[in-house]
């Protein structure tokens, strides 16, 4: 049975000319997208600060309210394949429109709980979902609008994430302490609601230029040829570069979530104070933010193997979070907590830009949203926690070394021809991922 093909023909409808890729346009693209995933990471990440004041409203222990934070930033990456799949029917701009309204009003309804209960189905289940749509949106989009610059503008969005996140820790404390929990919650929706006007710049109808043809244009629309659609496209598990980096992109965000959410309540136990502990987010974002854009620029180069600055970046990751448990002053934790941002800064982005671009165009939106799926954070523990996360760093770092060790010697049995050309050996696929 044969599947959806994105048809790549014009609409005659349309009296404007379609957008091309790495334009002006394209970067106004690239900005809103970046403002978009700021508010919306920062102020995931930052539940952090969160965590303690909702521990004491409702007098909560510490393993029920990491709860609340745990679900919404699993549902953040489990729910992508449905979000990328909405934007093959619909449009980025749309699934980006439809997560800011959800989240926007997720927070809102969240400021009237009276019950914790509440929070898990408004905060984590409402507000998950939502933001999982607008970090979708945000990287297909990318995607779409660039080519030879994909890997600058990709480092440019993950590092808007931590960009975010240094911004947001201080801010969500300011909130907190001026103004309280419930108000806080509600300016949170204000400003989500404020950042969707970025979204109408992600118009639909652009000139994509598809990397296995160069000469095919393919635009932003679901038609369907002839059968029933697929919500998930099961060849992308014969690209070894997809299989390998969907396990250690899962593996990463199983221990990268762990000091988002319990960093700052560890370091209040070390005998830090509230307010001091809350910047440790600051550090570590901004140091990620400045990571991610330099290794943008990194992997922009040739003869830069995105792989092995991935590897680099899990294992200094993996190797921070070792630090943390032995941290006994604030100054230690606020290196450790940089050092840990420089390891998420190059992670983040080199593993972004090699599902973005290691299967072709028509299977790329499936292949950004099922990776994601397999995404969430269990551990309810502070030492304990950094040393399992610590170990999950670890083997992401060392997987990629398979694909060094796949060699596939004839093509795959196929009638499209793009599954031959990914059926190549892995390294081979890798030096073919920046456009």
């Amino acid at each position: 049975m044969r599947e959806i093909l994105l048809c790549a023909k014009h609409d005659n409808s349309r009296n404007r000319p379609y957008r091309q890729q790495d334009s002006t346009w394209s970067y106004l693209v690239c900005a809103g997208a970046a403002f978009c995933q700021a508010v919306n990471m920062g102020r995931n990440l930052s539940f952090g600060v969160l965590f303690p004041v909702i521990i004491k409203q409702f007098n909560l222990n510490r393993q029920e309210s990491a709860w609340i934070g745990s679900l919404a930033i699993a549902l953040m990456f489990f729910a992508g394949p449905l979000a990328a799949r909405l934007t093959e029917i619909y449009s980025c701009r749309f699934v980006a429109i439809l997560g800011v309204l959800l989240s926007a009003v997720a927070l809102l309804v969240t400021s009237f709980a009276e019950n914790v209960i509440i929070y898990f189905f408004t905060y984590s289940l409402m507000g998950g979902f939502g933001s999982c749509c607008i970090r979708i949106s945000s990287f297909l989009v990318i995607a779409k609008y660039f080519c030879k610059r994909k890997p600058l503008a990709t480092g440019i969005v993950t590092a808007s994430s931590s960009l975010g996140l240094f911004v947001f820790a201080p801010l969500t404390q300011v909130f907190l302490d001026n103004y309280g929990l419930q108000n806080t919650f509600r300016i949170f929706s204000g400003i989500v609601l404020f950042s969707g006007i970025c979204t109408v710049t992600y118009d639909p109808y652009v000139e994509e230029t598809d990397t296995n043809d160069s000469g095919s244009k393919v635009k932003e629309q679901a038609v369907v040829v002839e059968g029933k659609r697929k919500f998930m496209d099961c060849s992308l598990w014969r690209v070894p570069t997809f299989t390998v980096f969907a396990l250690a992109y899962a593996m990463y965000f199983t221990g990268k979530t762990v000091p988002n959410i319990h960093l700052v309540k560890y370091a209040q136990e070390q005998g830090i104070s509230f307010a001091r502990a809350s910047r440790l987010l600051m550090y570590d974002g901004l140091s990620s933010c400045m990571a991610g854009i330099v290794t943008g620029f990194v992997c922009n180069v040739k003869f830069i193997n995105p792989c092995f600055v991935y590897q680099a970046g899990a294992f200094t990751s993996a190797l921070s979070f070792v630090l943390f448990t032995a941290a006994a002053s604030y100054s230690w934790f606020a290196l450790f907590s940089v050092f840990s941002g420089l390891g998420k800064g190059i992670t983040i982005m080199t593993s972004n830009l090699i599902l973005l671009t290691c299967v072709d165009n028509e299977r790329r939106a499936t292949a950004f949203g099922l990776v994601n799926c397999f995404l969430a954070d269990k551990l309810e523990t502070y030492a304990p926690a950094f040393y399992f996360a610590a170990a999950a760093l670890l083997v992401c770092s060392l997987l990629p070394f398979l694909l060094l060790c796949i060699k596939v010697h004839k093509p795959l049995e196929s009638e499209d021809e793009s599954n031959q050309t990914l059926a190549a050996s892995g390294e081979e696929i890798l030096r073919e991922t920046v456009c």
